[in-house]
């Protein structure tokens, strides 16, 4: 089977670009490769996250117009935490994203393993289980979607302050936003096997950098 790596992080990072570069450079030095976007499109959960778009919207009505967007983001998060502080919601919300987001990139991760030396995923499991987590504790990955999702051969988180993410990002949600996913995913490093890499500088400084971690994996594979 083929090497699996997953570039996580938050929003303007720069995961869709060092993916780009990374398969450019593996292919140009003899391993096919293939990159999959996986970032999760509600299907079975889209009509629950309408309806917290909706709650939240409604919520933050009374808010100024300059400070809408912050309010309703505030207003998002707020009700978010109180409905997955229930858990009956939060087993249905996980049963939700384990079907909603596993069943999607399962399939299509075990065709392009089977065709490729190098599978590079553009966001995985942890990202979901990330947004998920915002605002609380890092939740634990769902056996369920351990089994349909393997475990990547090597994690690469992209760290970048968060105001250095909005600003390549403008259309994230906030500040705030940001700042959660951005702690969660250090916390995973910490926790993990994952790299974290220091995704503020220039993109071909960045490439090299993962580009080693990688070639260093590998090495580490091969000798045990």
């Amino acid at each position: 089977m083929s090497e699996l790596i997953a570039l996580c992080g938050i929003d303007g990072a720069g995961k869709s670009t060092q993916a780009s570069l990374l398969q450019t450079r593996l292919r140009a030095s003899g391993s096919s490769t293939e990159v999959l976007w996986c970032r999760w499109d509600p299907l079975l959960a889209r009509p629950a996250v309408r309806l917290l778009d909706r709650l939240s919207r409604r919520g933050g009505a009374g808010a100024g117009i300059s400070d809408s967007n912050a309010d309703n983001g505030d207003s998002r998060r707020a009700l978010k935490r109180r409905l997955l502080s229930s858990r009956l919601v939060r087993k249905l919300w996980m049963i939700l994203m384990v079907l909603d987001y596993g069943l999607q990139v399962a399939p299509r991760l075990y065709v392009a393993r089977r065709s490729a030396d190098v599978v590079i995923v553009d966001r995985y499991r942890h990202d979901v289980l990330i947004d998920l987590s915002a605002g609380g504790e890092l939740v634990n990955t769902p056996p369920a979607l351990r089994w349909l999702l393997p475990e990547p051969d090597l994690i690469v988180i992209l760290d970048v302050h968060e105001e250095i993410a909005l600003s390549r990002k403008p259309e994230s949600p906030d500040l705030t936003y940001l700042e959660d996913r951005r702690q969660l995913y250090r916390q995973l490093a910490l926790g993990s096997a994952a790299i974290l890499i220091d995704a503020s500088e220039a993109s071909d400084v960045v490439s090299e950098s993962v580009f080693h971690a990688i070639v260093t994996n590998q090495a580490a594979r091969t000798h045990k």
